[in-house]
């Protein structure tokens, strides 16, 4: 149980472009604390728990969320290693920059559904008569 809540600590931390060092001081613990807390190393107590809560903008439950459902913690898949790296490197970015990848990324998506809807053949051509 340890090793799952440090785990959705450090994700929850990735997501919000926190490093270590950040939450460990919103949430008063030296940073070498708070990597065994991320890695199950360390039990946190109720009331980093709560703090940690606090911090991340979630409810404690969050920590234990999905507990039991596999058989032990997983790596995250490289795709999702991938997305998170591009979280992190967003987050970061000042709020023009953000804007401006974010219209980026939409013209991109656009582009790429057009031309996936001009390769598929058309449903009428399809029917026999």
């Amino acid at each position: 149980m340890d090793l799952h809540a440090g785990a959705r600590v450090r994700l929850r931390r990735i997501f919000l472009g926190l490093t270590q060092q950040q939450l460990g001081e919103m949430v008063h613990t030296i940073t070498q604390q708070l990597q065994k807390y991320e890695r199950g190393v360390n039990r946190m107590s109720v009331g980093k728990l709560y703090e940690l809560s606090l911090a991340l903008n979630v409810p404690i439950s969050y920590f234990f969320d999905e507990f039991g459902e596999s058989e032990g913690p997983r790596e995250a898949p490289p795709h999702l290693r991938r997305q998170l790296g591009h979280i992190q490197v967003f987050v970061r970015l000042n709020d023009d920059h953000q804007h401006g990848v974010a219209d980026l990324a939409r013209t991109l998506l656009s582009e790429q559904e057009k031309r996936r809807k001009e390769s598929e053949p058309a449903a009428s051509s399809n029917l026999v008569m």
